[in-house]
């Protein structure tokens, strides 16, 4: 199995993960969950569902330089390298610590795994790349 591809699904799902406090945060709302204008529903959300919803949006945000650093890694035929492997596990569990730090609202280790996470995705670019130079 290609741990580096696995994780590809796994952070994808991982984003959606986020998205079950919002749904019962949003199910809280005067009125209900409402699946009309669920945007404007999220906005009025505060404390857990809020930062569950952050989790969420910042989720996808970091799943497509991801994704694309998985891929490119693929293409130059770098995505079982050892290096790359260790990377992309580092952005998946930074990227859980991520979840679970904002949802507890720990701000400070929060931005560290997200920074930790970034670094990964950069480390799997630059292996591709250098790779394929």
């Amino acid at each position: 199995m290609n741990l580096a591809v696995a994780c590809v699904p796994a952070t994808f799902l991982l984003t959606y993960a986020a998205r079950i406090p919002v749904a019962m945060g949003q199910a809280q709302l005067p009125g209900g969950y409402d699946n009309r204008t669920p945007r404007v529903a999220q906005a009025k959300l505060e404390g857990l569902p809020a930062r569950a919803n952050g989790a969420h949006q910042n989720g996808f945000e970091a799943f497509m330089a991801f994704a694309a650093a998985i891929a490119l890694a693929q293409g130059v035929g770098m995505s079982t390298a050892p290096l790359v492997t260790v990377l992309a596990l580092t952005h998946l569990l930074a990227r859980v610590a991520y979840t679970v730090a904002y949802l507890a609202d720990w701000p400070t280790f929060r931005s560290l795994v997200w920074f930790l996470g970034f670094l990964a995705t950069l480390g799997i670019f630059g292996q591709a790349l250098a790779h394929a130079a």
